[in-house]
């Protein structure tokens, strides 16, 4: 079975979450779920934003069942050493 990682956000929150989850290069196939705990999501299009420790960002469409919304590390996430940080950024028709 897939390990998956938890974690609760709010969209009122003012700094990020800090999870403490450690994870290192090579791995892959876990999940990641973000569970949103004030906000409706309905008609939107999520995508997870990982910003790596070297700058570089990469970006997702991620599977929502209510208000969780989570992705499967492929691997490519945490190839750069050091902190990232991921971001779930929501898109509705006219706004960003």
């Amino acid at each position: 079975m897939n390990q998956t990682y938890h974690v609760q956000v709010s969209m009122n929150q003012l700094a990020e979450v800090k999870t403490g989850f450690t994870f290192k290069q090579g791995d892959f196939g876990f999940d990641i779920a973000i569970e949103v705990m004030d906000f409706d999501a309905t008609g939107t299009t999520p995508q997870i934003v990982f910003r790596k420790a070297n700058g570089a960002v990469e970006s997702t469409d991620v599977t929502v069942a209510g208000n969780i919304y989570t992705y499967t590390i492929k691997g490519n996430e945490l190839d750069t050493p050091g902190i990232g940080v991921c971001d779930i950024k929501l898109k509705n028709s006219t706004t960003q």
